[in-house]
């Protein structure tokens, strides 16, 4: 399964890193699939939408997505495009990762961001 986002904004949260605020523009994107910014692979690691946190987004949602371990001299800018792809699906244990690493409310205020 393979998917695209268009960034819309990116924004740094200590102790999260970047999020990236997004558009899903093609295909269907799931926690865990995987992009490659600079030579490195970055799988999702946390995606949230309307302040809640989802697995699975698809064409024409607005999404706040964390990659792991991706720092902001890394982060793409507004207006890139990143694909994603399953092909190196690091697999189910993602997510008990990100129930433990989860921080409420830091997330929260990007999708007001969307509702201006």
């Amino acid at each position: 399964m393979e998917g695209k986002i268009l960034i819309e904004g990116v924004f740094n949260i200590t102790g999260i890193g970047p999020v990236l605020v997004s558009q899903v523009i093609e295909g269907q994107i799931n926690i865990g699939m995987t992009t490659t910014i600079q030579g490195n692979d970055y799988p999702i690691k946390k995606m949230e939408a309307n302040h809640k946190s989802i697995q699975a987004a698809f064409p024409g949602q607005k999404v706040g997505i964390v990659l792991t371990s991706l720092k902001k001299n890394v982060a793409p800018l507004k207006g890139d495009q990143l694909a994603f792809s399953d092909e190196h699906n690091p697999g189910m244990h993602m997510q008990q990762s990100i129930k433990t690493q989860e921080k409420k409310g830091l997330f929260s205020f990007i999708t007001k961001w969307f509702e201006r």
